[in-house]
């Protein structure tokens, strides 16, 4: 087979699906430093074909779903310096190379879909500092393992995993266990975290019936009514600018934001600050910093499990 490529001049996303590749192809594409994805679904290609592209400067994403690799080619992905996808479904990757892949600075989704993946693989996956994703669907990993996984504080698990929603829970409340900033010993006044927890449910209710109030019965909105979302901003929040969120730069939300939101858990950071995290109607992580200021509860800022726990707008 000659060379059949037909890329061009600097190529950034580019994705095959069951092909074989002669040498003189893979020249082409180890010579195209401006990649940013390859897509070898399904395709002829191994662990000796893998380590002649992993030193393409901004490859971020590799999908090798269905192709001949193993764990050895894991070695030579972890050089990949700015590596954010990598997609190993259906591949003999049992796990074993996952050290090579320990402190990788930009690796944030990792799928294993039925592989060989094992539990012992599990505590090396909790190793790569920006892991946000992991998809383990069709493999045999246990609950056993998944709480070794526990020891990363923000990784969560694509959709189709095979745990119950009862598992999950532990294996959240032991993530937020293992990476809580609670002082040892320390013990909330129970009064502190009831008129906290008051001004943070204050605070969506508000937010909330704003936002009923600016939609007419068309859904669209006709008065922003700034007065009444900068005074629910004045009665419960720290007093800081803000250019990017509200009350500056408004938003409605359908449903409204907060209208499907529980509190599931809190963390104390100090005797003035705690942490409440939630979780709304689509499944959604969020955590609201509530501050003590002359003697009242304030809620300043929040953030939303994303790649991590992001800045999020109130």
């Amino acid at each position: 087979m000659t060379n059949t490529l037909a890329l061009p001049r600097h190529p950034r996303f580019v994705d095959f699906d069951g092909r074989r590749f002669t040498p003189e192809e893979l020249d082409l594409l180890a010579a195209s430093p401006s990649l940013v994805r390859l897509d070898f679904k399904r395709c002829a290609i191994g662990d000796d074909e893998i380590r002649r592209l992993c030193h393409l400067p901004k490859l971020q994403s590799m999908w090798l779903e269905g192709t001949d690799i193993t764990d050895a080619a894991l070695v030579d992905l972890a050089r990949l310096p700015k590596l954010d996808w990598l997609i190993l479904d259906g591949t003999a990757v049992t796990g074993a190379g996952f050290a090579a892949l320990s402190a990788h600075p930009t690796l944030r989704t990792l799928s294993v879909r039925h592989t060989a993946v094992t539990d012992a693989a599990m505590p090396l996956l909790a190793t790569i500092p920006q892991l946000s994703i992991v998809h383990l669907a069709g493999t045999a990993i246990t609950e056993a393992g998944l709480m070794a996984l526990a020891a990363h504080p923000t990784v969560r698990l694509g959709a189709g995993h095979p745990f119950p929603a009862d598992a999950i829970a532990r294996f959240e409340a032991l993530q937020r266990q293992r990476a809580s900033r609670t002082p040892p010993g320390f013990e909330p006044v129970q009064s502190d975290e009831d008129e906290a927890r008051s001004v943070l449910l204050g605070f969506m209710a508000a937010i909330t019936q704003w936002e009923r109030d600016v939609v007419n019965a068309d859904g669209e909105v006709e008065d922003w009514k700034t007065e009444q979302v900068q005074a629910a901003f004045d009665r419960y929040c720290t007093a800081k600018e803000r250019k990017y969120g509200a009350p500056n730069a408004l938003s409605v939300g359908t449903p409204p934001t907060y209208v499907d939101t529980t509190i599931f858990a809190t963390e104390w950071l100090d005797a003035r600050k705690v942490l409440f995290y939630t979780r709304n109607g689509r499944g959604t992580q969020e955590r609201f910093m509530l501050v003590k200021k002359a003697g009242r509860w304030l809620l300043d800022h929040k953030q939303r499990l994303g790649d991590g726990w992001e800045r999020a707008f109130l």
